[in-house]
């Protein structure tokens, strides 16, 4: 099972259920997490860096899964992500950033899924990506 996890400077956790149907029944994902397609997420309101982001997935990957940083494959996919966020983060703290998957560690200006996933789906801000430490 892969994880996918929400962070914020806040992080957001999948995992994927190896074996199941690509509509992943809401039961299949622990406490705490939400199906949608074949991943389960989960929202983690603590104010944390990447590398931090990073570990916290990690280690909350269930049955002995993996979680990850969310990688995000279509408009509906970062509209749910986008939900859990808004849902789970007092009005005031909307502003905060999300970490997800995407990054250039390895390579500067080259973006990949930190699940090894193909980069299929960007919706980059306008000026964006421009490459600071924070992002």
């Amino acid at each position: 099972m892969v994880l996918k996890v929400i962070t914020a400077a806040i992080f957001v956790a999948t995992f994927a259920s190896s074996g199941l149907s690509k509509e992943l029944l809401p039961e299949k994902c622990p406490t705490y997490w939400t199906a949608f397609g074949d991943h389960c997420y989960r929202f983690f309101g603590q104010r944390v860096n990447l590398r931090e982001a990073q570990y916290n997935c990690r280690i909350h990957g269930s049955g002995g899964g993996f979680g990850y940083l969310a990688s995000i494959h279509s408009q509906e996919e970062n509209d749910f992500i986008g939900t859990i966020f808004k849902s789970s983060t007092p009005a005031e703290s909307v502003n905060w950033h999300l970490w997800i998957g995407l990054n250039d560690e390895r390579e500067e200006g080259n973006f990949v899924w930190s699940d090894g996933s193909d980069v299929n789906f960007t919706l980059w801000a306008p000026g964006q990506p421009e490459g600071g430490r924070s992002q």
